[in-house]
């Protein structure tokens, strides 16, 4: 197993590592400490908006997550399976055209336009914290919903039904199950807080300067100088982060159930008479949150003439006009997104194995997956650039051609770059999910397969694999939805000829909000519900031939 752990050390060392640390070196050869003193103020108002906009998220997106993922993981509500289904859908829409629905809805070309959602009159389109906030925060619900409603469902069974002896069944919930839940809500809430404070999405569009956004916008705009000093201001937050989740991930480890809670699920919490109130309540809240800004769309793809006025005729061309340019970048977007999330989940995996035995080993990965998970998006994207060019400059050395080489990661077309960087930014978020699958398997299992000869990979395809299959699953699905809206890395590292849907509705966004954008949110809506069809009637089908009569 050294071997092994060696081979996985360089591997991640040079896929992981070398985009990481190029770009740190680099700040710190053009840019100089004294920028930390003289742009203080600045780095100040960075750092703020930054925090209130991760305050904001926070403070929206975790009452109300954790409110839902009570109702649909715990309760004996209606209709709970159609809604998880649906919340998981809702992770693969994304961000930007997350945006695109709430501008079309409130932007100042909007449906409904909102005054307040526009703090300079000048501008054409909806900025500042606020509406960054909003959007943020209702992308993050869904994470919040799954996190959280996972974590409800381990609770240890024999906790809650000894409760239930002495105390009413609500009051288990808000004395046994929330407090042992605990370590999914800090989950829940450092997942939102890194995933907020990486991203570049929503505050470049809403022209709102945070740490991430600077580097995005001196490595569009600035020198190299000026791209060093930006990341070397954000390495102060960056290094607190990292050291605030080395003190967190084994505390946050200590609060995992053991294996007998994920094998004997809790009962539900009985809702009595207000089911139904709350069933309809729920879809009420899902209709305003999610065909309002769908409608908007609709409203938007529909527009023509002067004065504008709505058209079925001019909506349905639209979308039959655009589909044909829109669908192929949809499904290049779904191929490349899955192909990075099966490459990252299979990494992820084998990481979490080989840590498991190996104390070296995991202290190299937790400081290595802890570094990369606390760096803004712009500056893997930076590295990755980097990197790039040192690979060109170092086969050039060599007398090694490198026309090959650079049609795959610089001329294109190619997906390798993006493959690239949505693999260094969400090894991370892998490697954290299938850890406890991988820690729960019982040690008796691998210490008897190892008496009798096991092989290496033999241990994981007898072993491990039957345990974590499930789980290798749920991460190669959230994978796929993180890549989806991967923006702030592979947007700097894209070849010519090969986009993402994301980038692409990102950069048209920036020319004002109009009917094309809004169509390609509709087309990329409706190839997300026919893949979810699809993947639902394989599996009814899956399990009729393993399980007959199962439905």
């Amino acid at each position: 197993m050294t071997g092994w752990r060696l081979f996985l050390s360089a591997l991640l060392i040079l896929l992981i590592g070398l985009p990481v640390l190029l770009p740190l070196v680099e700040c710190f050869q053009l840019g100089h400490l004294s920028y930390l003193e003289t742009d203080a103020d600045y780095l100040m108002q960075l750092a703020r908006n930054t925090l209130f906009l991760i305050g904001g998220t926070l403070a929206l997106a975790l009452p109300v997550g954790t409110f839902l993922a009570v109702l649909l993981f715990r309760t004996d509500l209606p209709w709970r399976r159609f809604w998880i289904v649906g919340t998981l859908m809702v992770l693969f829409v994304p961000l930007p055209m997350l945006m695109a629905a709430w501008t079309a809805l409130f932007g100042i070309d909007g449906w409904w336009p909102i005054a307040g959602w526009r703090l300079n009159q000048s501008q054409a389109w909806t900025i500042g914290l606020y509406p960054a906030v909003w959007v943020h925060g209702l992308a993050g619900i869904p994470w919040v919903v799954l996190i959280v409603g996972n974590g409800l469902c381990w609770i240890e069974r024999e906790l809650e039904e000894d409760a239930l002896l002495h105390v009413g069944p609500w009051s288990v919930l808000w004395q046994v199950t929330l407090p042992r839940c605990r370590g999914s809500l800090a989950a829940a809430a450092l997942w939102l807080s890194l995933a907020t404070f990486a991203e570049i999405g929503i505050t470049n569009y809403l022209q709102l300067p945070t740490l991430a956004e600077e580097v995005q916008t001196q490595f569009s705009s600035g020198t190299r100088e000026a791209l060093a000093r930006s990341v070397l201001l954000s390495l102060p937050i960056v290094l607190a982060i990292s050291g605030l989740l080395l003190w967190l991930t084994p505390r946050l480890e200590n609060l995992l159930p053991p294996l007998q809670g994920w094998l004997a699920p809790p009962r539900p919490f009985p809702l009595g008479s207000a089911r139904w109130p709350l069933a309809w309540l729920l879809a009420g809240f899902a209709a305003v949150l999610v065909l309002t800004p769908l409608a908007s769309l609709m409203w938007q793809v529909g527009l023509a003439g002067s004065p504008r006025a709505w058209s079925l005729h001019q909506a349905w061309a639209r979308l039959g006009s655009d589909s044909r340019v829109v669908l192929p970048l949809v499904l290049q977007t779904f191929a490349t997104a899955g192909a990075a999330a099966f490459i990252t989940s299979g990494l992820g995996l084998m990481t979490c194995w080989l840590a498991r035995d190996s104390r070296w080993f995991r202290g190299l990965v937790l400081v290595l997956m802890v570094f990369v998970w606390s760096l803004p998006g712009p500056v893997i994207g930076i590295g990755l650039k980097e990197t790039v060019n040192a690979i060109m400059d170092v086969l050039e050395k060599m007398h090694v051609p490198i026309e090959p080489v650079k049609m795959l990661l610089y001329d294109g077309p190619s997906p390798l770059p993006v493959m690239w960087a949505q693999t260094v930014r969400f090894l991370p978020v892998a490697t954290a999910l299938l850890w406890p699958w991988v820690r729960t398997v019982p040690r008796e299992l691998l210490e008897s397969a190892r008496l009798e000869g096991a092989r290496p990979l033999q241990e994981m395809t007898a072993v491990i694999w039957p345990l974590v299959a499930r789980g290798f699953g749920w991460t190669f699905l959230i994978i796929a939805a993180l890549c989806l809206s991967e923006v702030a890395a592979s947007n700097r590292v894209e070849t010519p000829g090969w986009k993402t849907f994301a980038n692409v509705l990102f950069d048209r966004m920036h020319y004002r909000f109009a009917s094309p954008i809004a169509a390609m949110c509709l087309i990329l809506l409706g190839c997300l519900l026919a893949l979810f069809g699809l993947g639902m009637l394989c599996r009814a089908c899956l399990r009729r031939i393993l399980r007959p009569g199962a439905w």
